[in-house]
């Protein structure tokens, strides 16, 4: 067992431990003698009386004392430990509190947050630091930071800080608050500690290995119930495809995330442009449910979408944005003497979503920016492999008529015309027609054709539709996020009939949305970060602001230039989830979606701590309850853990308290929790 004080400054008053002794010293003196008659008989009396009065007197004196030394150590705040490590009496003690200030910290719990609960925690730890000790707070948040630039002891300001203080939307980076922390110990003289106060989340903590050098104590203040609160979170946002068009069926998928060990069922709720739609969900325990919205936006453009979840105890991840890209239609580069390209065009017109565009050759694929080609076999399409940068960056590459090193074939009319079959019916252009509604993409009759030769297919090729005696008709190729399709389905009328059934312009059509492929979203932007959004050339002229979810102007936009062009930047990171708007003039020029971090949905604490160099020690803030005992057994815990759900409705009736008053002493032992849930 060990002893240190809170207020060791005040050791002087020790002194007055001495005056009973005095007082009892000057009683003692003797008076003068008189001369009277005969007291024998008193004396006799006194005698006998003695040995029972000396000892009432020394025990009086030690009564005296020790009440005297008791009211003298009420004002030194005594402390005692068992098996921790001491500041010493008269050593100056440098004090650093992290308090999370991350998403998590925002669930409710006992009707206060925990970071309201960590805040009160820390102010009783401020409390417990003497005027000539240092102290400082650093915000647990996506960057940490300190309130003072350096070590002081202006607990004042510490104190109307933790007054001040907000709880944020951010993800929580435990290392870089701990650095912090030991830049500002760094150089100090005395007694170096930090003391976390924290939920101590698994997804942030249960990683980070936290390297505490020696000299310097760590301390750790649990925040948070063992078991937390079942929470419902809308994890991810997403949709198929990727980049729509105009007027063409979008699902848009919402996951709903279960963090409880029981199954939850609420309502999800879709905002799109107009539209609002709702669907009941089901998710397993700590599992995710899927949910599928139909939805079709009128014209081209980013439109914005959110997803939202019925409240629950933490209702901070129960909405998710995002910003849908739709196109107006693809752009389809026809070669000038490929074979057919007037029935190629005949048809794109007849999509209406499929722009035809003329080109010379392929060396004109590369600028531009076109979503598929149509190439002669024998002209720009000869070389296949010339053909893989175009494909690579995403496009659809259709080769079409014979090859240099092909044979071309005509049938008489006397004799038999050739027939398809189709060797992938899974694939997907194909699943328009998988229920025989929209015709038979393999059906028409062929007096034309050419036999291609091995060189004439891509690596790697796929069959999708041959002749009956296995001559390919259409073949394709993946080739880094595109594709190359070797078309010989020869489309004029002494060939074939293909042209003029009913199968080709669908047929087509769904070829070249099978090749289709979305640019890679943007990552995230999550709160704590700027928003960036880059600028056109007739956009840097342009007065561009930028407002937040609710309509308020987000602080003043600056421009800047990078090497990937010229930028738009919110002067500050932003602070909260929701749909950002960019605006020219009052009108929309784009929208930035900004969600809630998903690490920081499963509240479940650590199982273990945190992992650390150092182990925990002591700080003059911390209550005696709590932590007089030492670091908990398990039996202790199961008893702590019995006595916080016998508490529970006691604490509600507390919950009208405001967030920063203390609780009485009967809530202290939350500063050694129970185990929490694995």
């Amino acid at each position: 067992m060990s002893l240190t004080f809170a207020n060791a400054g005040l050791a002087a008053l020790l002194l007055l431990g001495a005056v009973p002794v005095l007082i009892h010293l000057f009683a003692r003196s003797r008076p003068p003698a008189f001369a009277f008659p005969s007291v024998a008989f008193l004396r006799r009396v006194a005698r006998r009386t003695a040995r029972v009065k000396r000892p009432q007197e020394w025990l009086l004196l030690a009564i005296r004392t020790l009440l005297a030394l008791a009211l003298i150590f009420a004002f030194l705040r005594p402390l005692f430990f068992s098996q921790q490590r001491l500041s010493g009496l008269f050593q100056q003690k440098n004090v650093v509190l992290v308090i999370d200030a991350s998403a998590s910290m925002a669930c409710s719990e006992g009707g206060r947050t925990r970071f309201a609960a960590a805040c009160a925690e820390a102010s009783e730890i401020l409390r417990g630091i003497s005027s000539g000790d240092a102290a400082n707070i650093v915000w647990l948040d996506s960057a940490p930071d300190a309130a003072l630039p350096e070590m002081g002891a202006n607990l004042g300001f510490l104190q109307d800080a933790l007054r001040r203080a907000k709880v944020t939307t951010e993800a929580g980076d435990p290392e870089a608050a701990v650095r912090a922390a030991l830049a500002l110990l760094e150089n100090r003289p005395g007694k170096k500690e930090i003391c976390l106060v924290s939920d101590f989340q698994a997804t942030d903590w249960g990683d980070a290995p936290l390297e505490i050098p020696d000299g310097v104590d760590l301390i750790q203040v649990r925040i948070g119930d063992a078991v937390p609160p079942p929470n419902l979170a809308v994890t991810n946002l997403y949709w198929d495809p990727a980049e729509p068009m105009a007027g063409e069926e979008v699902t848009i998928y919402a996951e709903v995330a279960n963090f409880s060990a029981e199954p939850k069922g609420t309502g999800v709720f879709l905002e799109a442009g107009e539209g609002r739609r709702s669907q009941d969900a089901q998710a397993q325990p700590w599992a995710k449910a899927a949910v599928a919205f139909s939805h079709r936006f009128p014209a081209p453009g980013d439109f914005p979408v959110s997803v939202s979840l019925s409240e629950d105890a933490f209702p901070a991840d129960d909405a998710r944005h995002a910003v849908v890209p739709v196109r107006g239609g693809l752009r389809v580069a026809v070669e000038s003497g490929a074979p057919d390209a007037a029935a190629v065009k005949r048809a794109l017109a007849a999509l209406g979503w499929a722009q035809a565009a003329d080109i010379a050759g392929a060396a004109d694929l590369a600028s531009g920016g076109f979503d598929a080609a149509y190439l002669n076999a024998s002209g720009a399409g000869a070389d296949l492999a010339a053909l893989e940068p175009a494909a690579s960056d995403g496009a659809m590459v259709i080769v079409a008529g014979p090859g240099a090193g092909d044979q071309r074939e005509q049938i008489g009319a006397g004799s038999e015309p050739l027939r398809l079959r189709l060797m992938a019916p899974n694939a997907e252009p194909f699943a328009l027609f998988s229920a025989g509604g929209a015709g038979d993409p393999a059906g028409g009759l062929f007096r034309g054709r050419a036999r291609l030769s091995a060189g004439s297919l891509p690596a790697g090729s796929e069959i999708w539709i041959e002749f009956l005696d296995g001559v390919p008709a259409l073949a394709s190729a993946r080739t880094g996020k595109g594709s190359v399709l070797r078309w010989n389905l020869p489309l004029d009328p002494e060939s074939s009939n293909f042209a003029a059934r009913p199968e080709f312009v669908p047929l087509l059509g769904e070829i070249l949305l099978s090749g289709r492929q979305a640019a890679p979203p943007p990552p995230p932007a999550e709160p704590g970060q700027p928003l960036v959004r880059k600028l056109g050339d007739a956009d840097i002229a342009a007065s561009i602001t930028l407002t937040g979810p609710r309509g308020e102007d987000v602080a003043a936009a600056e421009r800047r230039s990078a090497a990937e062009g010229a930028q738009l930047a919110s002067a500050d990171p932003v602070a909260d989830p929701g749909i950002y708007t960019w605006l020219n003039k009052s009108e929309p020029l784009g929208y930035t979606a900004v969600n809630f971090p998903p690490s920081e949905s499963d509240l479940r604490p650590a199982a273990d701590g945190i992992a650390s160099a150092a182990g925990s020690g002591t700080s003059p803030g911390v209550q005696v309850a709590a932590w007089r005992a030492g670091p908990p057994t398990p039996r202790r815990r199961e008893a702590l853990a019995v006595a916080a759900r016998d508490r529970r409705p006691a604490r509600r009736r507390r919950s009208r308290r405001p967030a920063l008053v203390r609780p009485p002493l009967a809530r202290r032992d939350r500063l050694i929790p129970a185990d929490p849930l694995s």
